[in-house]
């Protein structure tokens, strides 16, 4: 790298160590942060073209590693750093929701779902075991399938309930589309198992569809009575 990119890092890293995040452009976040896997190489290009093609930061921190690798030369390196920050942005979205009521923290939960499940490219089934109290006690992802369905068995889902206590529970599940209209599958699994629930005394409070940058709730839509 030559003096001049020398000079250009070392003016951003003052800037942003000076003013923070509002000093600083998104793509220059970016560029800093490819610093540390790419120490000699002038990454502002790099940057500039991953932001053009993902659209934003979030988009490029979850983009997919081989289209990362194919399309942009980005290196294992690289992606090992992106995938550390994403898991970094998604643990500290779950310290958000793991002492508190749930049930009157939705957006902290949909917050936390779409962090972890939203960039997905196939269906996971999570689910979000609760106490008595509408407090945190596991949560799980106990399915995932193919780009647009994963198998949700009610059996599988009591037995976990039972298995962790549970008096009630969030169920989460995102569509890769980024379309998060329920299905009708979506809407009977949902009956089902508020019907499997009240027989056992476990109630079914919610079950979140997430998109990529929408999310339906079938309790805010009144599909669950």
């Amino acid at each position: 790298m030559d003096e001049l990119s020398n000079g250009h890092r070392k003016r951003l890293k003052e800037r942003f160590a000076k003013a923070g995040g509002d000093g600083v452009y998104d793509y220059e976040l970016l560029e800093m942060l490819l610093y540390l896997a790419i120490p000699r190489k002038d990454t502002k290009p790099v940057a500039k073209l991953l932001l053009e093609k993902f659209k934003t930061l979030r988009g490029v921190l979850y983009a997919d590693p081989s289209l990362l690798k194919r399309s942009y030369g980005i290196g294992d390196t690289s992606i090992h750093v992106f995938a550390l920050i994403k898991e970094c942005i998604i643990r500290s979205s779950r310290e958000e929701i793991t002492k508190t009521d749930l049930i009157g923290s939705f957006d902290k939960v949909v917050n936390y779902c779409q962090l972890s499940m939203g960039c997905l490219t196939r269906e996971q089934l999570k689910i979000l075991f609760l106490d008595n109290k509408n407090y945190l006690i596991s949560d799980e992802v106990l399915q995932e399938g193919t780009i647009n369905s994963t198998a949700l068995y009610p059996r599988e889902i009591l037995k976990r309930a039972f298995d962790n206590a549970a008096a009630s529970m969030i169920i989460v599940h995102n569509h890769p589309s980024g379309d998060p209209t329920p299905s009708a599958r979506d809407i009977e699994i949902t009956k089902t198992l508020i019907e499997l629930g009240k027989q056992v005394c476990l109630k079914v409070q919610d079950h979140i569809i997430i998109g990529r940058q929408k999310y339906k709730s079938l309790k805010r839509l009144g599909l669950m009575d």
